[in-house]
């Protein structure tokens, strides 16, 4: 539609009365909210502009240092407390890496977030002094940040993303048990929260010790009514150990084992009370949980739960007759990560392999050009080239066969006289 037929258009629906002019009004209309907000939240949207009009309520605003690394602007962020800040740059600066669809490119880009991130923890976590704030390097881990900060990223994506970094970091933790282990547990929950913090404890080493009270009671009311995560309550619980009874406080908490053993006993999940007997030591605690697991009501003398004192004659059975206490399946709920397998002892003759991998080396020397060299299986001289006379003769490196030659001259022909 040019512009003659439009500005006539406009005319008509000026002069139309009614839906016309509604019409051409709301093609005039702008919404002051994004289109994709539900019509509840633009209200309370537009009370809070009006309430704070500097403030855009449907969406966040981040700075992004695109100009500087991460290890540039770690300390300072971290030194305000500016945990979003900071997060959105590590994702602006993952998503650029992931995004790219050149495989060297991607190569690098990856190379160079692993390091810029990998010097950040390194100056954040140094070996005598952690930084103030320092745990906010953990905010993009938190998934209710992530999702503040790129709310419309899809979940392969973000789930990439996440790995990434969890990896760069279990690599540095890995390298520096040392700094790693004076970081403040409580502070690193308030920002990762209590769903990634329950994910970093096997995998970064952290133990619930250093924990306060108070974050024990958030991480196991999120592991019992949020997550419902058994055996996540029962790793928490048995980390605990040595304690002398069940009935003692876990870290000056209201739980205990007692508590953690009526969870189990209200899920009546066999595999979970295994589990959880099979790592009480010493063993006069496990004497204490089949003394609970029977106990009777006082008024009536019946058992107090019939599951649970069935299940515990089952599993006094089971180990009076020398069977395993756990079922014998895969490891699925691990309570530690299995050892590595030992590597096989090699022979003096096997160390040498005979199978050479592939290899490129580049030879440069002054005036020559580039060389490239491929290492490969090892060919007889036979299988370089198509037979040949004269290549398969014992003086090679000549350019005739001596033998021919002799026979030459020594030929019997007839003798020609070549004087006259």
């Amino acid at each position: 539609m040019n512009s003659a037929s439009h500005v006539a258009r406009a005319g008509r629906c000026w002069q139309l009365p009614g839906l016309g002019c509604r019409a051409y009004r709301r093609l005039l209309y702008k919404p002051e909210f994004p289109s994709d907000l539900p019509p509840a939240l633009r209200q309370n949207a537009a009370i809070l502009r009006h309430a704070a009009p500097e403030v855009s309520p449907h969406k966040a605003v981040f700075t992004i240092h695109a100009s500087q690394r991460i290890w540039e602007i770690a300390l300072e962020l971290c030194a305000k407390g500016a945990v979003n800040d900071l997060a959105a740059n590590i994702i602006y600066r993952a998503l650029a890496a992931l995004d790219c669809t050149d495989w060297k490119e991607y190569r690098r880009r990856q190379e160079e977030f692993r390091q810029d991130l990998f010097t950040a923890c390194s100056n954040l976590f140094e070996v005598h002094h952690v930084h103030a704030g320092a745990e906010c390097i953990f905010g993009v881990l938190n998934e209710t940040t992530m999702r503040s900060i790129s709310p419309v990223m899809k979940t392969p994506k973000r789930q990439k993303l996440r790995d990434l970094v969890v990896d760069i970091i279990e690599e540095w933790v890995l390298l520096h048990q040392d700094s790693f282990s004076r970081i403040n547990g409580s502070k690193l929950l308030d920002v990762v929260g209590p769903a990634a913090f329950i994910q970093l404890i096997p995998r970064f080493g952290i133990s619930p010790r250093s924990l306060t009270s108070d974050d024990l009671e958030v991480l196991f009311y999120h592991l019992t009514e949020e997550a419902r995560d058994l055996f996540g309550v029962i790793r928490m619980g048995l980390s605990f150990l040595p304690v002398e009874s069940i009935n003692d406080s876990l870290g000056g908490s209201s739980w205990s084992l007692r508590r953690v053993l009526k969870v189990i006993e209200a899920r009546q999940s066999e595999h979970g009370l295994r589990f959880f007997l099979a790592h009480l030591e010493p063993i006069s605690l496990l004497l204490q949980a089949l003394a609970a697991l029977r106990e009777r009501d006082l008024d009536t003398g019946l058992s107090r739960s019939p599951w649970s004192y069935s299940t515990s004659l089952c599993v006094e059975a089971d180990v009076r007759s020398g069977k395993p206490l756990l079922p014998k399946l895969p490891h699925i709920w691990p309570m530690r990560p299995p050892p590595l397998p030992i590597p096989p002892k090699r022979a003096p003759v096997d160390e040498d392999e005979e199978i050479p991998r592939r290899q490129r080396m580049w030879l440069t020397d002054g005036e020559l050009m580039p060389l490239s060299m491929a290492r490969r299986r090892p060919k007889p001289l036979a299988g370089l080239a198509p037979p040949s006379r004269m290549r398969d003769t014992s003086w090679p490196q000549l350019a005739f066969d001596p033998v021919g030659s002799l026979k030459l001259l020594t030929y019997p022909g007839p003798y020609v006289d070549m004087s006259g």
